[in-house]
């Protein structure tokens, strides 16, 4: 699994919209992660259309629908 620092002091937003992130640690994981592997809490992704926070295994933006791209038949 490819984990990515968020670079400081740069002007790229602090986490892109459809990655999914640990707000405590600040990592990026790859698409169907769940779990930060340094501190083990939930990863949050915001929605690419709308921008609301969901848990990275929700499979669609519960304000807008927009698919987040979490296959279904990883939660199964």
């Amino acid at each position: 699994m490819t984990v990515a620092a968020i670079p400081a002091g740069t002007d790229a937003p602090d986490h892109p919209r459809g990655v999914p992130y640990c707000t405590y640690d600040g990592l990026q994981y790859p698409i169907g992660a769940r779990y930060c592997a340094a501190c083990e809490r939930d990863l949050v992704i915001e929605c690419t259309n709308c921008g609301a926070t969901l848990s990275a295994a929700d499979t669609s933006c519960y304000r807008c629908g927009t698919k987040t791209g979490v296959p279904e038949r990883l939660l199964a």
